[in-house]
């Protein structure tokens, strides 16, 4: 018997969240790959400097998460790509078919906007 390892209550307690948070912490992670290799293929074959992550993309088992995911995500994709711009923007498509942050919209614009229609979205911009 000496070779297993005995373990307190609260250890036993402390279990499952640690669980959750090591499953929660490997799904950030792959995430912020998909999203780093999207970028860095975007920029090989595109001349535009910025590329937008669409995050109905993320994967399902995302949404079981706590909300500091997002936050997660754009910080280590912040230290991935230092001297870009990284943020979270929601964006709707205007009566030209073109995409707009509604964060940089006039705001006389807005009562206009219809927002339901907005899809968030990732954005590394290195412009």
């Amino acid at each position: 018997m000496s070779a297993l390892t005995p373990i307190s209550r609260e250890k036993m307690c402390q279990m499952n969240a640690e669980e959750i948070e090591k499953q929660r912490q490997q799904m950030i992670q792959n995430i912020v790959s998909n999203i780093y290799y999207d970028a860095i293929r975007h920029a090989k074959t595109s001349t535009e400097t910025s590329y937008k992550y669409l995050a109905t993309r993320l994967p399902q088992v995302y949404h079981q998460f706590n909300g500091n995911d997002m936050n997660d995500i754009i910080e280590n994709l912040k230290q991935l790509f230092p001297d870009s711009s990284v943020s979270q923007a929601t964006f709707v498509r205007g009566a030209d078919g073109k995409q707009y942050d509604i964060s940089t919209l006039d705001e006389k614009l807005l009562p206009f906007i219809n927002k339901q229609n907005g899809q968030m979205h990732i954005v590394i911009d290195w412009s």
